[in-house]
């Protein structure tokens, strides 16, 4: 197998035909066909069905493509870093988030980065499950969770969080402070949906779950935590420590800290081959030194 095997393949996934991706490529129509037929050959599987139409991966396509689409990024990102040695960063870099980080944190860090490297262009893709677009064109994820997701990447931990209940001061004085897991019967639910974890149930500090019928779940961090701060109800969401984003905002307040929750962390996801470049290098360094700078003293 050679790239430029893969690269005939993944042209003709995404365009939906021969006649189309030998266009883009600029190949004749005959020696496109003949690579791809090599490649299944070497194989030894078809992975594309053919038809008037155009044609369609079968399933060992469809494994195919992510495989490759990850490996002619490393090998993208890989001709990049040795462009880049020596030289100011410049390019693009591709980051995926989850939903609703805190705007304040995250206009700091552009802020912050744009102008120490104004020749680095960003891509930010806010997503349910950020890992999965390291197998696309992303260069690094960051996500939250007890553990970072499994995968053939570098992990690095950025900031410890704490997942529970935290409630407006208001919505407390009218309602009540609850004082076990029962009293939340009592009580609108607001409830972060993360990737790999149902949103109808609550993670209690001894392992077990309790089941609830949330009155609003919602996968935007910012928002949710919003939503509480106007009194909407008591939200479980990730907290870290940060000051409040907004000048004079009160501070939410936990509830039944121990009793419902637990510790998660930040994880800061990366190819390896996208390390090598001196501009993620540059883009992680700033990153860390902007988390260390907004703690608490």
């Amino acid at each position: 197998m050679d790239l430029d095997e893969l690269r005939v393949f993944i042209a003709i996934m995404d365009r939906g035909s021969f006649a189309a991706a030998a266009k883009s490529l600029r190949f004749p129509l005959a020696t496109l066909r003949r690579r791809m037929d090599e490649l299944e050959a070497r194989m030894g599987v078809k992975l594309l069905e053919r038809d008037r139409q155009g044609a369609t991966p079968t399933s060992a396509g469809l494994v195919l493509a992510e495989k490759a689409r990850g490996l002619l990024h490393d090998v993208q990102s890989l001709a990049q870093s040795v462009r880049e040695a020596g030289a100011e960063p410049s390019g693009e870099v591709v980051l995926a988030a989850p939903q609703g980080m805190p705007p304040d944190f995250v206009s700091s860090f552009f802020a912050l980065v744009m102008q120490l490297y104004p020749k680095i262009a960003w891509r930010v893709r806010c997503a349910d499950d950020p890992a999965v677009a390291l197998s696309g064109d992303a260069h690094a994820a960051v996500c939250i969770g007890e553990r970072p997701p499994d995968g053939p990447w570098m992990c690095r931990k950025l900031l410890s969080l704490r997942e529970g209940l935290v409630a407006s001061a208001a919505y407390l004085e009218r309602h009540g402070t609850p004082v076990s897991v029962g009293d939340l019967a009592s009580h609108r639910l607001l409830l972060w949906e993360r990737p790999g974890r149902r949103g109808d149930a609550l993670p209690l500090a001894d392992g077990s779950k309790l089941p609830v019928a949330p009155a609003l779940r919602m996968n935007d961090i910012f928002l949710l935590r919003q939503c509480a701060a106007r009194g909407c109800g008591i939200a479980f969401l990730p907290d870290a420590p940060f000051p409040e984003p907004q000048a004079g905002a009160e501070k939410l307040r936990t509830v039944l800290q121990d009793q419902v929750g637990g510790e998660s962390a930040l994880w800061l996801l990366a190819r390896p081959a996208s390390l090598e470049s001196p501009r993620m290098r540059l883009a992680l360094d700033q990153l860390l030194q902007l988390l260390e700078a907004l703690r608490p003293a």
